[in-house]
């Protein structure tokens, strides 16, 4: 059966030859400086900001099938002793090269169904994190309506959500927080998606756009947010597949091209995202402090034991990406994963379950707040994953947050998974982020601010809870 790997390339002719249409230039250069070397190259996306942390640089990404793991690792050999290896970037190696397993959603699942376990409601859990200390903050250059999350921007990187779910969302919030005057823009900005399809010997490259799709999913993450930072500026990421894309499931390699978006956004001050009423893509200036949510992951990397330590390879893109967000004062917030026991999400891989097993991805990476779930009573949950972490050895989660609880004004919207409790830690993260001294900190100062005053206080550092359940209240005095 194939392997799956992905390259990254930080020298421009590579981004000027990466035509997702046409791949022989691309592909020929390639072949003219690393040798004869058998693979296939599935896609390209050019993109930016790979090998210079504090700079744009163009570069390409290239999603490459091998014939087995043996063929690669002699492509990597290649590619060591390569032409490229020998041209550098500021010092640097200008490219990545490692594993592209398929990620998915950290969908919640319990054993009495999806929305199984539900205990309590948001109210509930806001008193158990004292978030509401939010709401009445006040002082010089705080937003009035306190730690709203205003000027701060959120990329939901899931399945999609779609624009007018999203406005109304936005102002429900609002009102609920008594924040009558916010009204959302009709659309949604953010990153562009395109699914490359092949049929009839035909190769079909479809765009999911920004705001177009939605989904329960994605719906959930953005409404946890939300009710805590009501004024976040929400930017749609749809990498997840929008149902079962069995011929087309997205990989690795498709969140190192949208984390250099990402990036790109940042240093530039500026983006390029499709405007639904322009029917057109248009630059937009950015400014503010930026937090990437993530509730997905790769469930089972045992089912091709080569991918095992795919996130412990130093050279691998995203393990680098990681490290560049959070080297450009970016937050990067992970779920701690499903993979828990005694009840594990089905999905998950035999040896990839319980203590030292089930946080094993980027949500290991230790520039990256890793948050497990707890009900909304601090109970933990069974199902949220269990520390350390298996490729790097760190202690993880840091901390977790309230999940398994319901909306107050609508039963049927409920919150659940670490996928739910990445998403309300999140919103504390921007609520925090969003006031003047919130915004001067580094994300591993606030990391280590969040740990310090999670609850109890002084407890030290468990598998299941970290360092404790996230205390908005503590974190704000501390701040």
């Amino acid at each position: 059966m194939p392997v799956h790997y992905c390259l990254g390339l930080g020298e421009e002719k590579y981004a000027r030859l990466a035509d997702p249409w046409n791949f022989e230039p691309f592909a020929g250069a390639l072949r003219a400086d690393i040798g004869a070397a058998p693979f296939d190259l599935l896609g390209l996306m050019p993109s930016f900001a790979w090998t210079e942390p504090n700079a744009l640089s163009s570069h390409a990404i290239a999603q490459l099938s091998f014939k087995n793991h043996k063929s690669a690792s002699a492509f990597r050999d290649l590619l060591d002793n390569s032409n490229l290896a020998k041209r550098r970037v500021g010092g640097k190696k200008s490219y990545g090269f490692g594993h592209d397993p398929i990620i998915s959603a950290m969908d919640s699942w319990s054993p009495m169904g999806s929305d199984g376990g539900i205990f309590g409601d948001r109210g509930l859990a806001d008193r158990l994190t004292g978030v509401r200390a939010l709401w009445s903050v006040a002082g010089d250059g705080v937003p009035e309506g306190g730690a709203t999350g205003e000027g701060v921007n959120v990329v939901i990187v899931d399945r999609g959500l779609e624009r007018n779910w999203v406005k109304e969302t936005i102002e429900r919030m609002a009102s609920r927080r008594g924040l009558s005057d916010v009204k959302a823009e009709p659309d949604v900005l953010g990153w562009t998606r395109y699914e490359t399809t092949v049929s009839d010997g035909r190769r079909i490259r479809r765009p999911i756009f920004p705001g177009a799709t939605g989904s329960d999913h994605a719906q959930m993450i953005a409404r946890n947010i939300l009710a805590i930072a009501p004024k976040a500026t929400i930017w749609d990421a749809p990498l997840l597949p929008l149902q079962d894309e069995e011929d087309a499931p997205p990989r690795i390699s498709t969140v190192a091209h949208l984390f250099h978006w990402i990036k790109q956004a940042v240093a530039a001050g500026s983006v390029w995202s499709w405007d639904t009423r322009a029917n057109a893509q248009v630059e937009l200036r950015t400014s503010g402090p930026w937090v990437v949510v993530n509730a997905w992951g790769v469930l089972d990397p045992e089912s091709d034991p080569a991918f095992k330590g795919y996130a412990d390879d130093k050279d691998h893109l995203v393990v680098n990406d990681v490290a560049r967000l959070d080297a450009a004062r970016i937050d990067v917030v992970f779920a701690a994963g499903n993979c828990g026991e005694p009840c594990p999400d089905p999905r998950c891989g035999s040896e990839d379950t319980g203590p030292n097993c089930s946080i094993f991805g980027f949500n290991a990476q230790p520039g990256v707040l890793t948050v497990g779930a707890v009900r909304a009573d601090g109970l933990p949950v069974a199902q949220s994953a269990q520390g350390k972490s298996r490729v790097v050895g760190l202690k993880k989660p840091d901390l977790c947050a309230p999940s398994h609880f319901r909306e107050d004004d609508d039963a049927s919207e409920c919150n659940t998974g670490t996928s739910g409790a990445c998403a309300y830690a999140a919103g504390v993260l921007a609520a925090l982020r969003s006031l003047p001294k919130g915004k001067r900190r580094t994300p591993e100062k606030m990391r280590k601010l969040l740990r310090d005053t999670a609850q109890p206080a002084g407890a030290g550092w468990d598998p299941r809870l970290g360092f404790g359940i996230i205390d908005a209240k503590a974190a704000l005095g501390a701040l």
